[in-house]
């Protein structure tokens, strides 16, 4: 593929996300070639008449979004979200995610986990098997940066993975700096094979800030390929069909209806008065269905992968039964972290949308969330 044909691809497929915004969308703005892509196109939205307010998730969104006129606030004045869209370094058949190749994995994290959805924008090129062909970005604070780098091999070797671990450069040879005035260590680990046990075994090295595993986070990918665009909730089902024939029954149509939904969503469009609710409540159904989903199927498949690091061994040795115990490394009921946080928020401000009633600034004028 050349640039060309990949600039063409992140561009079908940032349009594609932008038929998910609508008058009244609280939004969070990635970062990265691809998200450039959608907030241009957002821009041109929002000359249009489109009312939206948005949270960058770095100052190069920034600058590029109040060069546009799309109007912005931060997390501390609108601390919930109803959508970002955002790009991805790599995406898997799970919806894990490596990010962090432009330096702003931090904030863009924590934008995505304020946010009741998280769609994934990408061409086909980021789609892998295994997580880890691209460096994995690691967030670190400047102070103690060379006994940080060697305990996050230490523990990563844990992990079982190994490879060159190193800091990231500008141009000019001089560190990259990120937002956050700290570091970024790349971590060419090779096939990730245990996504969360490494997320997990990185988050205990006292000076990493955050990594690039999204994991649990996004709930739809828009990828385009020479085909078309496509929503990647197929191999999802396909996946779930395969390795429990019978074993779940509706499983596999709970599932088949999260991809109908996402489908549902992805082709809505403003210009139909009846479209801004229905997009909204259609996205947040998806939400549900995709936590079902999770609760299912990722206690037999996360949990046991994640008990390894909590038991200093095999999968399974030394568990102790209580599924309380997260800090030990274990899911809740199978659910990844970020999950539970989610649907605890989302639990919260069900069925009150009222900005007010959530503790949230109102949006300006013009710009009204329609009601789920």
């Amino acid at each position: 593929m050349d640039l060309r044909d990949s600039a063409l691809l992140k561009e079908s497929a940032a349009l594609r996300a932008l038929d998910l915004v609508c008058d009244g969308t609280w939004l969070g703005l990635g970062t990265g070639s691809t998200a450039a892509r959608f907030v241009e196109a957002l821009g041109v939205k929002v000359a249009a008449g489109l009312k939206v307010l948005c949270v960058p998730t770095s100052e190069a969104t920034r600058a590029q979004a109040e060069r546009l006129g799309i109007p912005l606030t931060t997390l501390d004045d609108t601390p919930h979200l109803h959508l970002t869209v955002d790009g991805a370094d790599e995406i898997d058949d799970q919806l894990r995610l490596i990010k962090g190749g432009g330096g702003a994995l931090l904030r863009e994290k924590i934008v995505a986990t304020a946010s009741d959805q998280m769609v994934v924008i990408a061409d086909d090129s980021k789609l892998v098997k295994t997580l880890g062909r691209f460096p994995l970005p690691v967030e670190v604070v400047p102070f103690g940066f060379a006994a940080t780098r060697r305990m996050i091999e230490a523990m990563a070797a844990q992990a079982g993975c190994e490879g060159e671990i190193v800091q990231r450069l500008n141009k000019d040879g001089a560190p990259f700096i990120t937002d956050q005035g700290n570091f970024v260590l790349d971590c060419a680990f090779g096939e990730i094979q245990e996504p969360e046990v490494l997320a997990f075994a990185l988050k205990r090295v006292p000076g990493v800030v955050e990594h690039g595993l999204f994991l649990g986070v996004a709930d739809l990918a828009i990828v385009a390929t020479a085909g078309g665009v496509e929503a990647a909730h197929e191999d999802l089902v396909r996946r779930v069909e395969e390795q429990h024939p019978g074993a779940r029954p509706g499983l596999a149509q709970l599932c088949q209806r999260g991809l109908e939904l996402g489908q549902e969503v992805a082709g809505t469009r403003v210009d139909d008065e009846r479209e801004p609710a229905r997009a909204l409540a259609s996205a947040a159904e998806l939400g549900d269905l995709r936590d079902e989903r999770r609760r299912q199927v990722v206690d037999d498949e996360e949990s046991e992968v994640l008990q390894h690091v909590g038991s200093g061994g095999p999968a399974g040795a030394g568990h102790s039964g209580d599924d309380r115990d997260v800090e030990s490394g274990r899911l809740i009921h199978g659910e990844h972290p970020w999950s539970q946080v989610r649907r605890a928020v989302a639990r919260t401000s069900r069925g009150r949308r009222d900005p007010a009633a959530m503790g949230v600034r109102s949006a300006p004028p013009g710009c009204v969330p329609a009601a789920s």
